[in-house]
């Protein structure tokens, strides 16, 4: 017994199904960033430190980037990296599974289990970044 009990067109389905969900990350990540540049744009000037609790000066509007719209910067570089690793999680389990599968009808296990393992480990998000920032 290897183990192993795949329906190679089952998985074919599931990967095509599971292939077509994760490829609506990609849009909804641009949404979410133009939906935050845009809440950025409009969140105002609010400056830092300009309102103190012993009668400071009021909160002034300024021509630069406001309090809000750092936050919303400072919150969009996180979310960056979650992105990428979510986009590159999910194409390295759905190309692993298929490439296991490959394997496995070919009668090659331990090509199989090699595909499984690569695909089980996790994506260097920082290449991905480097990588994108150099245009490719």
């Amino acid at each position: 017994m290897t183990g192993w009990d795949i329906t190679p067109s089952g998985v074919a389905a599931t990967l095509e199904e599971t292939g077509a969900e994760a490829r609506k990350f990609e849009g909804l990540a641009k949404t979410l960033g133009t939906t935050v540049e845009n809440a950025a744009g409009h969140a105002g000037g609010l400056t830092q430190g300009l309102c103190t609790v012993d009668g400071g000066p009021p909160p002034q509007a300024d021509q630069g980037q406001g309090l809000v719209a750092a936050a919303l910067g400072e919150f969009m570089e996180a979310q960056r990296r979650e992105i990428v690793y979510l986009v590159a999680r999910s194409g390295k389990s759905i190309n692993g599974a298929g490439m296991a599968t490959m394997a496995y009808q070919r009668g090659d296990l331990s090509m199989a289990a090699e595909a499984q393992r690569e695909a089980l480990a996790a994506p260097d998000v920082e290449a991905i970044l480097r990588r994108a920032a150099e245009g490719g």
